[in-house]
């Protein structure tokens, strides 16, 4: 298995195991939809009761936006990086500006 790979789902490991929160993941693919809850029910994740799904950016910030003025936040987004209407990066810069001072969010690259 790839380095990156194995980086990848331990962090991920990790994230599951230490918050409660919810997963978005975005893709609009059923397959790396299905693939996806595959690997969370691996790593131990009730994907039922925390995981949402969308199927492009623009769906992934309007959950993100009207989640957020609910009470409702993401603490992991699983994006694709090339989907219909707007891509992963287009979404993930536009969350970032959003909650960006409400959550004092950094940038690490």
């Amino acid at each position: 298995m790839d380095n990156r790979v194995s980086s990848t789902l331990d962090t991920v490991k990790m994230l599951v195991k230490q918050r409660k929160g919810r997963i978005l993941i975005v893709d609009d693919e059923e397959f790396c939809m299905s693939a996806m809850k595959a690997i969370l029910k691996v790593l131990g994740v009730d994907y039922e009761s925390r995981v949402d799904f969308c199927l492009n950016g623009l769906e992934a910030y309007d959950m993100i936006v009207n989640g957020y003025q609910l009470g409702l936040s993401y603490f992991l987004i699983l994006t694709d990086f090339s989907m219909p209407v707007m891509d992963g990066i287009e979404s993930i810069s536009l969350i970032r500006k959003y909650l960006g001072d409400k959550m004092h969010l950094k940038r690490q690259d």
